[in-house]
């Protein structure tokens, strides 16, 4: 019988580089949360995430939900995780930054998860960060079926 490993083998991540993670939403099936995952020089992995309490930056750990994929983000120059916290934490306008108390609310002014992701990498493009294009990020105010066509548009030539 195989081992519990060799069904769920570990994943390398490069080092000093930014990833986007999707992982399933149990409360929603078939979503997806995103979230943005920083590795450092001797790569260690860093999730950052907006959520309904707090943006939360946590070491990395195994959960009972999967991580469906970790897509790489190329033009990511490290640098300490003071910057890459002003940036986090600077996505939104300073009056949505605490969000609201409800998922409704939330949707109704733009944020989520996906936008959260979107908006820090458009905050690193604009911080000289990751040298990248900022039209290769959709903007965070567009909505889910927006940013699908947004992708669709891009990925298709």
């Amino acid at each position: 019988m195989p081992s519990r490993s060799e069904y769920n083998p570990a994943i390398s991540l490069e080092p000093s580089s930014i990833y986007v993670a999707t992982s399933q939403r149990m409360a929603a099936p078939g979503t997806f949360h995103w979230a943005v995952v920083v590795t450092d020089n001797a790569g260690m992995a860093t999730r950052t995430h907006w959520t309904l309490i707090d943006y939360s930056p946590s070491t990395y750990s195994k959960g009972n939900t999967a991580t469906f994929a970790f897509f790489k983000i190329d033009g990511y120059e490290g640098v300490e995780w003071s910057t890459l916290w002003d940036c986090a934490t600077t996505v939104f306008p300073e009056h949505l930054r605490e969000g609201f108390p409800t998922v409704k609310q939330n949707r109704q002014a733009g944020i989520s998860c996906r936008t959260w992701a979107l908006g820090f990498l458009r905050r690193l493009i604009e911080a000289g960060i990751l040298h990248r294009s900022i039209e290769e990020i959709p903007d965070w105010r567009m909505d889910g079926r927006e940013a699908r066509e947004w992708f669709l548009v891009r990925t298709s030539r």
